[in-house]
């Protein structure tokens, strides 16, 4: 008998329900860490809250819970282990996922290989990614984030619409500076181009643009910063924590030029840069 086939719809119905529920359960949780540790500084600028995401909190929060019974506050955490479990059994099931645990009991973290590098990734750190990509907590912002997720996990699902398969594919290697305003990108030649910070805004850091022009930033004067970038492709590897062979062979992937969009230019980058990989806050760590 062969295998079940994988239904990605219900799938990213099942992973909705389970975060719309994870996320008003935590509520109180998250509330009494913050009595416990004091409560973020909120920071607003003419009247609009700007307030990080409290993602290394919730981070904190969720792992206190799936720890629970180890330091005898299991009944405590009751409520959020219940609802913490409802979501880490739908991403379990996905076949990504599941592929990498494999059968390990009681198995929390894979390794996701990018650009060259691999971290050790926890099911609550997918988690609270899919949280701070919805900072709202609406239904339809985890529709979003969900479709984002599958989407990333597998590349070729046809679950996920071609663009944003696509678009979590690129990555970009990008250097910001200050002193031009731009209306639109700008084709330099061999991979590389000039792009306005309005185009970037959606992968770039708020903390890089401090190192950039600091005194212009803090009064929000920002149309002059620009970058320079190269696109390249990329896509994560999951596998087994223990599988370090497989491991080593995912990495190669950057460097096979079969697989990988202006390789040269990507190999080639030596601005004083970042690198962006999109969709990397879904499965990496804050850090």
């Amino acid at each position: 008998m062969g295998a079940k086939k994988f239904d990605e719809e219900r799938w990213k119905a099942r992973l909705v329900d389970a975060l719309v529920e994870l996320t008003e359960a935590q509520g109180p949780f998250l509330k009494g860490y913050w009595h416990a540790h004091g409560f973020p500084t909120r920071v607003t600028f003419n009247g609009k809250d700007e307030t990080p995401f409290p993602r290394d909190d919730i981070w904190t929060v969720l792992e206190d819970a799936r720890l629970s019974h180890r330091f005898g506050n299991a009944e405590y955490f009751a409520p959020l282990v219940s609802a913490m479990n409802s979501v880490r059994g739908v991403l379990r099931d996905h076949p990504s996922i599941a592929q990498a645990f494999g059968r390990q009991i009681g198995a929390d973290e894979i390794h996701v290989a990018g650009l060259n590098s691999t971290t050790l990734t926890g099911l609550s750190q997918i988690i609270v990614g899919q949280m701070a990509q919805n900072p709202e907590a609406t239904r339809d912002g985890f529709i979003r984030t969900a479709s984002l997720l599958n989407a990333l996990l597998r590349p070729t699902a046809s679950g996920g619409t071609t663009s944003q398969s696509e678009s979590l594919k690129v990555g970009m290697h990008i250097a910001l500076f200050y002193g031009a305003r731009l209306d639109s990108e700008i084709e330099l030649g061999e991979g590389y181009s000039l792009a306005p910070l309005s185009d970037l805004l959606g992968f770039v850091d708020p903390k890089w643009l401090e190192e950039v022009a600091p005194e212009h930033v803090s009064r929000r004067r920002t149309e002059s910063i620009f970058g320079i970038l190269s696109r390249f492709r990329w896509q994560p590897r999951i596998r087994n924590k223990f599988a370090v062979s497989d491991m080593m062979s995912a990495l190669r992937l950057f460097t096979d030029p079969q697989t990988t969009e202006n390789s040269s230019c990507s190999e080639s980058w030596t601005l004083p840069g970042r690198t962006v990989l999109p969709g990397r806050s879904m499965l990496f760590s804050s850090s």
